[in-house]
């Protein structure tokens, strides 16, 4: 008898067939002239038979024990929908003032604007604008709105660079009301008032010339300041 055998693996099992295919078409014993004894008779012991060809082959199946198996690692795939890209996050920027590459903690933004610059340029430009009177700092970039305060400043600002700043403010803010000119025209300097009522006469300090500091005209000799602006309304 022929025997051919099949393994086939699925993934619980290894499962074993073998096909058994009678020698010829004619079983022996079932013929006179082909008989058999009795005690000569041995039946076929099959186990769990499956005819698959509706033949006379007889089909006999084995179970055997699983094999050891490499089991493939389970994750998510590139395409999963709660994938997301590693983001890549940049340690260094480029001052736009120096040039120079920088860490990121020396990064200092600047208010209203998307410009970088580090640390240590922004502390000598803000010290290079208080040296030149300029109180009201701008970006470094023409033309940007971004604009730089005391307040948002401290932190990169040695102490001293810092009062110097808050105090030219202040100043600014008081001749912003008490600034005013020498009434003669061939003069036209710029004078302060110090708010000195008692005090009406004064002298200009560039063309050494009297002037009312109260009405801010030419000094009105004989005639005091309420009597002078009577006489201007009239």
């Amino acid at each position: 008898m022929a025997t051919k055998v099949l393994v086939i693996d699925d993934d619980d099992d290894e499962i074993s067939v073998i096909y058994a295919t009678p020698s010829s078409s004619v079983k022996k014993g079932t013929t006179k002239s082909d008989a058999i004894s009795v005690e000569d008779y041995q039946p076929l012991k099959l186990e769990r038979v499956i005819d698959l060809s509706q033949n006379d082959d007889d089909v006999k199946l084995l179970y055997s024990f699983p094999k050891t198996r490499k089991r493939v690692f389970k994750g998510e795939c590139s395409n999963s929908k709660s994938y997301e890209k590693p983001k890549v996050i940049e340690l260094t920027f480029t001052c736009e003032i120096c040039a120079d590459e920088k860490p990121k903690n020396e990064n200092f933004r600047i208010l209203g604007c998307d410009h970088s610059y580090c640390s240590d340029c922004m502390e000598k430009y803000v010290a290079t604008k208080l040296q030149d009177n300029i109180v009201a700092i701008n970006c470094p970039v023409s033309g940007c709105e971004g604009f730089l305060e005391p307040q948002h400043c401290i932190s990169i600002l040695p102490k001293q660079v810092f009062d110097r700043w808050g105090d030219a403010l202040s100043e600014s803010v008081i001749l912003a009301t008490q600034k005013f000119y020498c009434p003669f025209k061939d003069c036209s300097a710029l004078l302060v008032d110090d708010k000195n009522e008692a005090i009406a006469e004064s002298e200009c300090p560039d063309c050494n010339r009297l002037f009312c500091a109260q009405c801010k005209v030419p000094w009105h000799s004989g005639i005091d300041c309420t009597g002078f602006k009577k006489l201007n309304k009239d």
